[in-house]
């Protein structure tokens, strides 16, 4: 997905979320974050993320999937097993427009995500990272 298909995704999913008087929570992970957050890339496969209301955004999410044509899970969660317990630090805002807020771990926590799941297309977006001074 590029920058742009995901921007306009979560504002469609924001008024579908709106609509519902909803307000979902976003927290961004892996390329993704780099992608909206720290200006990494242009684009990124899908988008891992954490989210609450868990069942409204991801019914939301869906829908927004069959409106735009984008895959069905889009939206998803599969990174989560990648997180940390330890504390995360200070979050950075992505896009807060009623319905949606989306934020960002700091770097130094998504540099550890990636480097915790060790993939090889995952090496731009460490080098990167540890380029942020961490």
């Amino acid at each position: 997905m590029l920058r742009a298909e995901i921007e306009a995704a979560f504002r469609r999913l924001a008024e579908r979320l709106a609509a519902r008087g909803v307000t979902g929570e976003v927290l961004l992970l892996g390329g993704a974050a780099t992608c909206l957050a720290y200006d990494a890339r242009g684009m990124t496969q899908d988008v891992d993320a954490v989210f609450e209301p868990k069942a409204v955004v991801r019914a939301e999410a869906t829908g927004v999937a069959d409106e735009l044509g984008l895959a069905p899970d889009w939206l998803n969660d599969a990174a989560k097993g990648f997180m940390s317990m330890a504390p995360m630090g200070e979050r950075r805002a992505v896009l807060e427009i009623p319905g949606l807020r989306v934020w960002a771990p700091p770097p130094d926590y998504i540099f550890a995500m990636k480097c915790l799941a060790a993939r090889s297309e995952d090496r731009r977006d460490i080098q990167m990272l540890a380029g942020l001074h961490l």
